[in-house]
């Protein structure tokens, strides 16, 4: 997996490439339980049910929320020298996304791990690092570093023809957003229809109206595949596992492309 190691600072351009080119040669992906998720029929993906968009806003706002409100439970000091990045606790966003009935049985278990955690001698306290930019101080997008408050910049950056070439085709090639609709790609990939994916100005009462039509999806979700999802609720203040110590590669996952044409 590709991570920027800490620093203070901006990257130089033939940093960052450095940083990007590295390959990784070795995957940990660790096993789960058979969902079903590939037994649903052609017509049943065609039915406007299977995670999109929305559901993409819903569980960036779920995972954030998790953080935010852990903090809160917090035994120990937070060095002050630590890079990190703190998004404003935006009560209705808050309240918008504790009104999630059922999510995916795999999503609560991530979410659930994390959180502050005394794990052997160790106190852990899960947070997002500072955002990074390079030479302009541009910020540096990577596949596996989107967040809900970022993901409107992150959108944005991708459809613009003059940011990092590299940054695109990295981040085109561990694509984690469903649906996204791409020009040029491989090489030179533009990212189309940023709005579709977060729109300008997105606030409480578009969450909460994604949560709505959300909580919908996973209802009918869960007449097809019932052990997909849950509705048991997040505890957004409970204690951290020791699980969300571990890293998986980014390896060769990546949502598919959808056509121009093609129906979301």
């Amino acid at each position: 997996m590709n991570i920027l190691p800490p620093r203070q600072g901006t990257y130089t351009e033939d940093e960052l490439l450095n940083i990007l080119m590295q390959s990784d040669d070795e995957d940990n992906f660790s096993e789960v339980e058979d969902d079903g998720w590939e037994n649903l029929s052609k017509s049943d993906a065609d039915s406007g049910h299977t995670p999109g968009k929305k559901e993409l806003r819903v569980s960036l706002a779920i995972f954030q929320t998790r953080l935010l409100e852990g903090r809160k439970t917090l035994a120990a000091a937070i060095q002050d020298d630590i890079a990190v990045d703190i998004p404003r606790a935006d009560p209705e966003i808050i309240e918008a996304v504790k009104t999630v009935n059922a999510i995916s049985e795999l999503v609560r278990r991530c979410v659930n791990a994390v959180g502050p955690a005394e794990i052997g001698q160790e106190y852990y306290v899960p947070m997002m690092p500072a955002v990074r930019t390079y030479a302009r101080d541009r910020m540096i997008v990577l596949p596996g570093d989107v967040r809900f408050h970022t993901l409107r910049d992150v959108v944005v950056l991708l459809s613009d023809r003059n940011y990092n070439q590299e940054l695109r085709r990295n981040f085109y090639a561990h694509s984690p957003i469903p649906g996204a609709i791409w020009a040029n790609a491989p090489n030179n990939p533009i990212l189309m229809k940023a709005d579709e994916i977060m729109p300008a100005n997105y606030d409480a009462d578009a969450l909460q109206t994604d949560v709505n039509d959300f909580d919908r999806m996973m209802a009918w979700l869960q007449t097809k595949l019932p052990k997909f999802v849950t509705t048991e609720r997040i505890d957004f203040l409970k204690k951290g596992e020791a699980s969300m110590l571990k890293c998986n590669g980014e390896g060769n996952l990546r949502y598919p492309d959808r056509k121009s044409d093609e129906e979301l």
